[in-house]
């Protein structure tokens, strides 16, 4: 190799973070435990997500807002 020959290496692809409500599953805010209905997609303009509240089975829209503040995360 020459003395100014540059190699470089590819940075590592960091995994994208996911927030709980992007997808179909269940997660929790550590008191209880939902059923996503209809995820989080921003991509398409949906902001809100539809949780199922598991011990009550009651179907509740959650805004953008109120999902950041209720700190869910996946179970």
């Amino acid at each position: 190799m020459a003395a100014d020959t540059i190699i470089t290496i590819p940075e590592p692809t960091r995994p994208t973070r996911r927030r709980p409500a992007d997808h179909h599953g269940y997660v929790t805010d550590g008191e209880r435990l939902y059923r996503v209905v209809s995820p989080l997609n921003p991509e398409l303009g949906i902001d809100d997500a539809v949780l199922e509240d598991c011990a009550t089975l009651q179907w509740r829209v959650y805004t953008h807002a109120e999902l950041w503040w209720l700190r869910l995360r996946e179970v």
